[in-house]
This record gives structure tokens, sequence and C-alpha cells, in this order.
């Protein structure tokens, strides 16, 4: 019994090491910008992250990009469909994740829930913008905590082309560090030769 405690503790402690989480440590009080919904739709490349649990899913993806558009079967929210090859950015498979972005509080558009049908489920989860310029980048943060014990927090640089000029890169960068999150835990997404599915 106490065998299956230890090995189940280091478990998650190993757990905690490899998906840059946190325990007993609450997500910070951030500054959201008041976004216009509809200058925030389009398309968006995925340029870099901080890997989480939460983004497990998009392991050993390439090619990463979110396309946003008004949402047909609920107006006045965001329809979302996320896409990436896997290893590959010609003849990788294609990955799909659909769902929706809607504003809890319509006074605090950039405070967005998303709503994401894996086939099994429906996950929900926050996803904050923190900073657009709508024509460059877009600093999203996303952070959950479990069972009031452990933190996941996931920050994402976004760019309105598959390479962002490296001035804007490093003002986004500085602007994550101004808030606790270490350049240097960054993950970047290959975005060079990509073959993206219409």
């Amino acid at each position: 019994m106490q065998v299956n405690i230890i090995l189940s503790l280091l478990a998650i402690v190993s757990l905690a090491t490899l998906s840059h989480g946190q325990f007993f440590a609450s997500c910070p009080d951030v500054k959201v910008q008041k976004i216009e919904p509809t200058k925030f739709l389009g398309t968006w490349y995925q340029i870099a992250k901080v890997e989480s649990f939460a983004t497990l899913p998009e392991r050993n993806g390439v090619c990463s990009r979110a396309v946003y558009t008004v949402s047909d079967e609920h107006p006045g929210r965001i329809a979302l469909n996320n896409s990436q090859r896997i290893t590959d950015p010609v003849d990788g498979k294609s990955k799909f994740v659909l769902g929706e972005a809607y504003p809890e509080d319509p006074s605090e558009p950039g405070k967005l829930t998303v709503k994401i049908n894996t086939g099994l489920f429906t996950a929900t989860a926050p996803l904050w913008v923190l900073s657009t310029d709508y024509s460059q980048y877009a600093m999203v943060y996303t952070c959950v905590k479990y069972f009031h014990l452990y933190r996941f927090q996931t920050p994402y640089i976004l760019s309105r082309t598959p390479v962002l000029d490296q001035k804007v890169l490093s003002e986004v960068i500085r602007r994550y560090e101004d808030i606790g999150i270490d350049k240097n835990t960054f993950s970047y997404m290959r975005q060079k030769d990509c073959k993206y599915d219409v």
C-alpha cells in the first residue's frame, strides 16, 4: 500500500517536472486586453508555446494554425478550427480540433472560454487574449488549476503570418517575462515548408 502511494506521488512529481506545472500555485492575475472580436477573426499561426499537460495532444505537431470565424450555430460566438500536421510539414497526418469560444462576461471580451469536442467528451478551458495588434501578433494565455492543488499554464505566441518579425517576437517574449514566464521555457513551432489544409 505504501509503495503504491510513493509510486503515485513520484509519478505526479515527474508529470509536474515534464509539464511545467506547479503545485499549490494559483493562476496569476494577468491583464487582459479588451479585444474587438471581429478584428480577432481570421487565421493565426502558432509561433511558440510553453508545453504543459494540456498541450500533450499537440505533441510532435508542426505547421499549427488556428482559423477563427463567426459561429454558424451560435451567433455571437467564435468558431475554432485548429489544425496541425504530425512530424512532417507536407506528408504528416493532419489533425483538427473544432470548437467554440465566447466571453463569459460580455464586458470582458478578451477573457474567452473555449469549448472543444474531443469526440469522447467536451473540454472547457479559459483562453485569454493578453495583447494583440490584430495585424501581426497575439499573446494568448490559458491557466487551469486542478483540484485546488496543481496548476497548468500555457502561454502562446500567435502570428498572422508563418514567420513573426523578430523585433515583435522579442517584445512579446519580454512582456511574457514581465508576468513571470521564463523565456527559456518556450518551444517554437515549425512553420517552414508547410502544406496547410484549406
